[in-house]
């Protein structure tokens, strides 16, 4: 008899998992990219799996993959792992409230924080190990 197999993909990480912060310093232990998104227009999603968080998965919407690309300093997700990266809860409209009465219009969203942010949220911060 065959086993069904448990979902390869990480639980997402929420804004309620910063246990009342509203941003938090952590450290990359890996990127996993396109992966299949049920919560994406194009179905693909890139998703950071966070030392401090290891059984969540951080799913980058476009914003946050730029803020990535551009804090970074690379597109090479492998250049990421092992480096900080600066998350921020932020208050997001979600498109389909329009069409779905039972989604609220605002949400708060785990987003990775602009590149002007670094510098602050890094200052003093080092890596965690795994």
């Amino acid at each position: 008899m065959a086993k069904v197999p448990r979902n390869p993909l990480p639980a997402p990480l929420r804004p309620e998992d910063l246990a009342g912060k509203k941003s938090a310093v952590c450290t990359v232990e890996d990127v996993k990219v396109d992966l299949p998104s049920p919560n994406t227009r194009r179905g693909k999603s890139t998703v950071l799996i966070l030392v401090e968080f290891p059984d969540k998965g951080l799913y980058l919407n476009a914003t946050s993959t730029d803020n990535c690309i551009r804090g970074f300093g690379s597109d090479e997700s492998d250049e990421w792992v092992g480096k900080l990266v600066p998350i921020v809860a932020v208050q997001s409209e979600d498109a389909r409230a329009a069409t779905d009465p039972t989604i609220p219009k605002l949400t708060t969203k785990l987003w990775v924080a602009t590149p002007e942010e670094w510098p602050t949220m890094l200052k003093g911060k080092t890596a965690r190990a795994k």
